[in-house]
Order: structure tokens, then C-alpha cells, then sequence
């Protein structure tokens, strides 16, 4: 079991429950999301804390923490001026091990070691950091706490609509799910098209995600097919 576990917060918009947000300001969603997700898995309630934009700051956020074993980070990772973890991951001596996967959302994913201590940066958009939390962060913890990995929960079902893919990379599209009539023996699968990795209202609808790496042409074809379909709680750990 991890030591203990440590969440921070990355930009200069961000504020806490309780205040009112200015022109140029936002509420921390990620910051709570993530504690809940760490308690989900069975840790203990993570130590949350906020850093501004300024690679000084968050490496004194980081220096603070040195006794946690998992260290998770929202923002600053991916190649904007403010985007200043990886740099302060190496000013800490800690070990990039990869930045940046070919998925959508969540492609800014940063995964670094020092010693012991696992550290995680996740993109800021809401919806990109808790699909990383679930399928990479989740499954450290597992692993640490001696437990077997999770398997994804496969079920067939029929899409609604054509799903097409703008480029190769690896998308999970999040959806709603309804059973068919008991005589067809599957479920009917409803995409949530045209949602940014931002939109926490209009994802809160989904209650599966699925993986999907097809060729356009054939995914313009795949409302009249069924597919066995990787099918996860949207909100699970």
C-alpha cells in the first residue's frame, strides 16, 4: 500500500469551492475528482494542494510531499508557456519515464519516478484527467497493493449513429447505454458526439466508455454493425 498520496492543482484560474469565480477564473473540479477517485481505490484520503503558474512555486509543492508515494498532477504538462511540470519534475531529479501518449483524450499523460515516489501529470481538461486517473494511475495502484488488474467488462452492442476518426489515434468515446429488448440479447449504444475534454455536464449523461482505433471508412459503416464493445462506468476506478 502506498505510504501516502498527493494531489495538486497546476494554474493561475484556478479557484476553490466557496469563491466565486472572476472573468478569467475557474472552479478546481479536478482537485476533489481525483481525491474521490484515490478513496476509491482504497487509499486513504489524498493531501490536496494548488500551485500557480510558476515552475518555483510548484517545485516547493513538490519538495513539501517528499515522504508520499504517488503524486498526481493536473495541468502544466502539456507545450504552452504555462505548461511548466515536466520541467519541474527535472528540477526535483525525478526520472521522465514518457510524456505524451497517442490517445484522445489525455495525450499530454506524463509519467516520471523519483526513488520510491511514482508521479503522474495529468492534463488539466476535466473529462482527459479522469480517463488517465482510470486506465493509468488506477491501475499503479492495483499493482502496488498486490491486486489483479482489472478487467474490462465486454459487452455487445449495437451503435446508433456512425462514429468516424479524424486521425490514428487510440479514442475513447463516452456514451450512453440502454438494453435491447430481451429477444435481441445486446444493448443499444449511443455516442456522445461533440464533447471537448472540458464538458463535465454533458458527459455526466455517459455510463460506458468505448476504445476505438478504426479506419474512417470503415467506422462510417459501424451503426449497422454490432461490435463487441469494451463497456466501463463512466466514473469507476
Amino acid at each position: 500500500m502506498p505510504r501516502g498520496n498527493r494531489g495538486d492543482t497546476t494554474g493561475g484560474e484556478l479557484i476553490g469551492g466557496g469563491q466565486s469565480p472572476g472573468s478569467a477564473q475557474i472552479r478546481d473540479s479536478n482537485g476533489p475528482m481525483l481525491a474521490a477517485m484515490a478513496v476509491a481505490c482504497g487509499l486513504e484520503s489524498a493531501r490536496l494542494l494548488h500551485a500557480d503558474d510558476d515552475v518555483t512555486a510548484i517545485v516547493g509543492a513538490h519538495e513539501t510531499m517528499q515522504d508520499c508515494d504517488l503524486l498526481v498532477l493536473t495541468g502544466g504538462v502539456s507545450m504552452g508557456r504555462y505548461d511548466l511540470v515536466p520541467d519541474s519534475f527535472r528540477q526535483i531529479g525525478a526520472e521522465l519515464v514518457f510524456h505524451k501518449v497517442s490517445q484522445k483524450p489525455g495525450k499530454p499523460l506524463l509519467f516520471a519516478r523519483r526513488g520510491r515516489q511514482l508521479l503522474f501529470g495529468l492534463p488539466g481538461n476535466p473529462l482527459a484527467a479522469h480517463l488517465c486517473f482510470h486506465r493509468y494511475v488506477a491501475a499503479a495502484i492495483r499493482r502496488w497493493c498486490g491486486h489483479e488488474p482489472a478487467g474490462a467488462d465486454r459487452r455487445v452492442g449495437r451503435l446508433l449513429v456512425p462514429v468516424s476518426a479524424r486521425d490514428c489515434r487510440t479514442c475513447f468515446l463516452p456514451g450512453r447505454a440502454q438494453q435491447m429488448d430481451p429477444s435481441e440479447n445486446g444493448w443499444h449504444l449511443q455516442p456522445l458526439l461533440g464533447r471537448s475534454s472540458a464538458d463535465l455536464f454533458g458527459t455526466s449523461q455517459a455510463n460506458w466508455i468505448r476504445r476505438a482505433r478504426i479506419p474512417i471508412a470503415i467506422a462510417r459503416q459501424a451503426a449497422s454493425r454490432r461490435r463487441s464493445s469494451p463497456a466501463t462506468r463512466w466514473g469507476s476506478s
